[in-house]
């Protein structure tokens, strides 16, 4: 086969495809969550408990990272769970300069 048919039939089928998958996209609906859904109530405060994290000080990473987590930190640095679960040392009575919470 030529380029030109070659490129053609890709074009055809590749339209083909498209059109017989695009209905199975729309198989599932979305909804909102009821307001008494116990699931979507913990996953709310989940989010609130994550997001007041640095105010808080309190340790609720653990329950979110999974045990072989990885992340990236701004430099281009690589951390696991360990290292994304340390908190920076405070000594005793020492003065910390109010969070802007």
């Amino acid at each position: 086969m030529s380029k030109i048919t070659t490129i053609a039939v890709g074009t055809v089928l590749g339209g083909w495809l498209f059109t017989i998958s695009a209905p199975a996209q729309h198989l599932q609906r979305g909804r909102w969550a009821s307001e008494d859904d116990p699931i979507a109530k913990r996953m709310i405060q989940m989010e609130r408990d994550w997001a007041e994290d640095g105010c808080t000080q309190k340790a609720l990473a653990g329950a979110f990272l999974a045990d072989d987590f990885q992340g990236t930190a701004p430099g281009g640095g690589r951390y696991d769970k360990a290292e994304a679960l340390k908190r920076d040392p405070v000594p005793e009575g020492a003065w910390l300069p109010p969070r802007r919470c």
